[in-house]
């Protein structure tokens, strides 16, 4: 636990905890959605099964790849080569050329 951030550590336990509920509700989905019937779908006025399947797995992949899920023991930090590693990079250059644009400090973002 960091002094000058106690609460890192909850923050990454919930963003843990939300971001495997999220992965095994879209399993479930991918699932239910090929399981059930073909007919169903447009019974219901719903798009296509192919359309579903075709999306949660897409969804699925995506999920797998660009969020990370399963590397459960790291930290979230800037030199994270994660999706919200990059965001955050992005966002502290940001800050940094317009701190540097108003010619203010800029040694809290460094």
């Amino acid at each position: 636990m960091s002094l000058t951030n106690p609460l890192a550590s909850l923050s990454g336990l919930v963003l843990t905890v939300v971001g495997l509920a999220q992965l095994f509700a879209l399993i479930f989905c991918l699932s239910h959605a090929i399981r059930v019937r073909a007919d169903a779908f447009v019974a219901a006025g719903k798009q296509s099964k192919k359309f579903w399947c075709a999306l949660l797995g897409i969804s699925l992949i995506l999920r797998l790849t660009i969020a990370d899920p399963l590397d459960l023991t790291q930290e979230l930090s800037p030199t994270t080569n994660t999706l919200m590693g990059w965001v955050e990079y992005i966002v502290v250059d940001v800050c940094i050329k317009c701190r540097e644009k108003e010619e203010t400090d800029t040694s809290m973002f460094v």
